[in-house]
């Protein structure tokens, strides 16, 4: 069976690209599009007034106003909003009938809707990008969902875990790394990524990138850093697209920039500090990211800058304690702090471990690697799909 074309199907694939699990798809793309001799198309949802991808062949649905309320109400749309995936589902079946792609990757963080766009793929061999979500097993099983997917593929390994303790096969389960293109990060000059953000030009900057809640940036671990920084003149700058719990804009030594950022715009905010910390909690499987290890730590690293970060998920995987940046207790201020004021000390280095980083970025995710590695698992899916 040949493998020519790939038709990825998701949410939200349009700029501003403003989620991990959208970027991680795009990317994805980006690396089959630049290094495999495949036809790359998509179909995604969009809101109404975004503007539609410049980049790929996309086909686009419309989201619906039922969705739009539910929104407005606190639900999670994209599991209640029939409307918009009956839209969806018809546009891959438009697709599927005029194209006939290969294989068809499915991008949904509801692993009930894998097996309903199944119904619709013909000959195709399906597979299944997980982002979480794999918790409702008594659905999947209802609805055959694992018997009716021709591969599995996560950034997570718990993901894969779940899967398999559901009963999917260890052979259907594949892991891949996220790819990250260094071209897109660094290249930035310091002094005028910090007038952007309003950041003191010759300040030692230590910075925060994700969700502000109690699992990724503690309170007490902000407290602390708020304290260090006072007593040291120490900049702290955190980027965050939405404050979940207790609100770090009332500590009086952190500038907070809210909401989301273009490309151009994260660019320059990794640019703009000397090292980046993740400080998470230790957590279970029920808490662990979509993406692991996260987007942002990988982007800081390809940025050029060292990362203090807890060591748990799959940090380990990434950072080397000591060689390209630090891996600290999860959820505990001090080591932090420790680590902070050793860099601050010995610009030199800050600036070896912050050169490691993106050396590792390029050696371990490379978007040529990741490409060999979607193949190889297509063709596993479609030598499963004969089966």
């Amino acid at each position: 069976m040949s493998l020519s074309e790939v038709c990825v199907v998701g949410y939200g694939l349009h700029p501003p690209w403003s989620e991990g699990t959208r970027v991680l798809t795009r990317d994805q793309m980006r690396a089959l599009t630049d290094h495999a001799a495949l036809d790359v198309r998509g179909i995604s949802t969009i809101r109404p007034g975004d503007e539609p991808s410049p980049e790929f062949e996309m086909s686009y649905a419309r989201e619906s106003r039922l969705g739009d309320l539910v929104a407005a109400l606190g639900g999670y749309r994209y599991n209640r909003d029939a409307v918009m995936f009956a839209r969806l589902a018809w546009r891959v079946g438009r697709h599927l009938a005029r194209e006939d792609p290969d294989v068809v990757h499915l991008g949904f963080a509801s692993h009930s809707l894998f097996a309903l766009v199944n119904d619709l793929v013909g000959d195709a061999a399906v597979v299944a990008q997980t982002f979480g979500g794999v918790e409702h097993g008594r659905l999947l099983n209802a609805l055959d969902t694992p018997s009716r997917i021709d591969a599995y593929v996560s950034t997570t390994d718990a993901d894969l875990e779940a899967l398999e303790a559901m009963g999917v096969p260890s052979s259907n389960c594949h892991s891949l790394d996220p790819p990250v293109f260094l071209d897109r990060f660094g290249g930035v000059d310091r002094s005028t990524a910090r007038a952007q953000f309003g950041l003191p030009e010759d300040a030692f900057v230590a910075g925060y990138f994700g969700n502000v809640n109690e699992a990724r940036f503690p309170f007490e671990v902000a407290a602390a850093l708020d304290a260090f920084a006072a007593d040291e003149g120490v900049e702290l700058f955190v980027v965050t697209k939405q404050i979940e719990d207790r609100d770090v804009r009332d500590l009086d030594n952190l500038t907070v920039h809210t909401g989301h950022l273009t490309d151009t715009e994260k660019r320059a905010a990794y640019a703009a500090a000397d090292v980046w910390t993740f400080p998470f909690r230790e957590l279970g499987v029920e808490r662990t990211p979509v993406i692991d290890p996260p987007l942002t730590v990988l982007e800081a690293m390809a940025t050029g800058r060292p990362v203090i970060a807890s060591d748990t998920l799959s940090m380990a995987d990434a950072v080397t304690d000591g060689e390209n940046g630090f891996l600290v207790t999860p959820g505990v201020p001090d080591p932090i702090v420790e680590r902070l004021r050793a860099l601050r000390a010995d610009p030199d280095a800050c600036d070896r471990l912050g050169r490691a980083a993106r050396r590792t970025i390029h050696e371990q995710y490379s978007p040529s690697a990741v490409a060999d590695r979607l193949v190889e698992i297509y063709e596993i899916a479609q030598t499963h799909a004969r089966d």
